[in-house]
């Protein structure tokens, strides 16, 4: 059974990573034109909506597994993103505190009245009323940009408001990825410069005396933060909020942290292989809320792309040496980010990297299913103990990773624009 379980990850890391050859780049470059196009045809159409453009998610940090058909981008507004424009504040329309989710205050009385479509009597900026127009330009603005030679418009849900992004999709036909259906994640936020005061990650390095990531969390801090525009709540319900987002943040350290260490090292490596434990195993981790109305139905959130990120972090923190992410110490790594995700359902305590207090599922704003839960925990103890006692002693063939995809270097972007 180990060596079964073995071979099955090492054929999880093959399935997962795709070579970065001239058609993948051709697709990101292509995906990326359109964007940008779209993007400027939303400013043209609507002046307040003037944005900058910011790359974020697994394409843009190679963490994507198995085919390049998802690019996530956050789209800037400028305006609001001007110091001394906004402010956040706490959300006293949420059901329990959390400082994950905010409401944006205007407070340059001029902005005000530009804006004053989109803003309350008490001037805070509403943004279901946002993202209900910012639906509306995407839509247009997709269906009348000139798109590249291999892209075409998908003809049904081509384009979706969906609880946080506007998604719209595009078909890829070439040599070796025909008809490819590609998604693309249009999320729309307003850039804060310094940090969340509520933010405690730093007490995680101050425990571990000389952490080398110090330096490197130190730096991402200077690139501030967003909140995008949401149409739910923590407790899942229909209630628009804005809601704090440190993807920027979370692309850079990442960044840093590969190029900071040896070619044996295996950061990204372990995020793809839990990516593909997630895959084949996701309609098991499924929890199920009690209630009805308008709470969350079905959703696969213990086990969420971001879950996985987030769990990553904690397991840098507290392992930050090389000599814990070489080839040979993978599966640990994979085991001990699994338990981290096993304990915070069974704790129900999922909280985020940045701010222990912001929770990426909130069990006191919503009603976990006992029995769901208790399947998830034991469906996760399984695939940890499948796990055990193994490692990859053959070393699996890489393929090779190019800092290039769709932009000359999207992360030197990252540093130097003022996004």
């Amino acid at each position: 059974m180990a060596t079964g379980m073995k071979t099955r990850v090492e054929t999880m890391l093959k399935k997962a990573e795709f070579a970065v050859d001239d058609e993948v780049k051709e697709i990101g470059k292509s995906v990326e034109s359109v964007v940008k196009n779209i993007a400027g045809t939303i400013s043209n159409y609507d002046p307040l909506f003037s944005n900058v453009l910011v790359p974020c998610g697994s394409f843009y940090e190679n963490l994507k597994v198995e085919q390049p058909d998802e690019f996530d981008y956050m789209v800037c507004l400028n305006q609001l993103s001007k110091t001394g424009v906004c402010m956040a504040q706490e959300n006293p329309d949420q059901p329990v505190p959390d400082p994950g989710y905010l409401q944006v205050k205007l407070i340059d009385e001029e902005t005000a009245v530009k804006w004053r479509k989109y803003i309350s009597e008490k001037k805070i900026l509403r943004s279901e009323a946002l993202l209900e127009r910012f639906n509306e330009l995407v839509k247009r603005a997709y269906n009348e940009v000139t798109l590249p030679k291999m892209l075409s418009r998908k003809i049904l849900k081509n384009v979706e408001l969906r609880k946080i992004p506007v998604t719209f999709h595009l078909v890829w036909n070439g040599t070796n990825y025909k008809r490819l259906d590609i998604s693309v994640d249009l999320t729309l936020c307003i850039k804060f410069y310094g940090w969340p005061e509520d933010s405690d990650f730093h007490l995680r390095f101050q425990r571990s005396g000389d952490h080398p990531g110090y330096s490197m969390v130190s730096d991402v801090k200077k690139k501030g933060y967003h909140l995008v525009a949401s149409s739910i709540c923590q407790s899942g319900k229909i209630s628009p909020c804005w809601r704090v987002s440190f993807s920027v943040a979370e692309g850079i350290l990442l960044r840093k942290i590969r190029e900071n260490s040896p070619r044996d090292t295996d950061h990204g490596r372990v995020i793809k292989v839990l990516k593909m434990i997630r895959k084949e195993n996701e309609q098991e981790l499924i929890l199920v809320e009690d209630g009805g109305g308008s709470v969350s139905y079905r959703l696969t959130w213990a086990f969420h792309s971001y879950v996985i990120k987030t769990m990553f972090f904690q397991e840098w923190a507290d392992f930050p040496s090389d000599n814990f992410w070489t080839n040979d110490k993978l599966l640990e790594r994979v085991r001990g980010i699994l338990r981290r995700i096993r304990n915070s359902v069974r704790e129900k305590n999922i909280r985020s990297f940045w701010m222990s207090e912001y929770k990426l599922f909130n069990f006191r704003a919503r009603k976990a299913n006992q029995q769901g839960m208790e399947k998830c925990e034991s469906k996760l103890d399984k695939i940890i103990e499948g796990l055990s006692d193994l490692s990859i002693t053959r070393k699996v063939p890489r393929v090779k990773e190019e800092k290039s995809l769709a932009l000359s270097d999207v992360f030197a972007l990252l540093f130097k624009a003022e996004i």
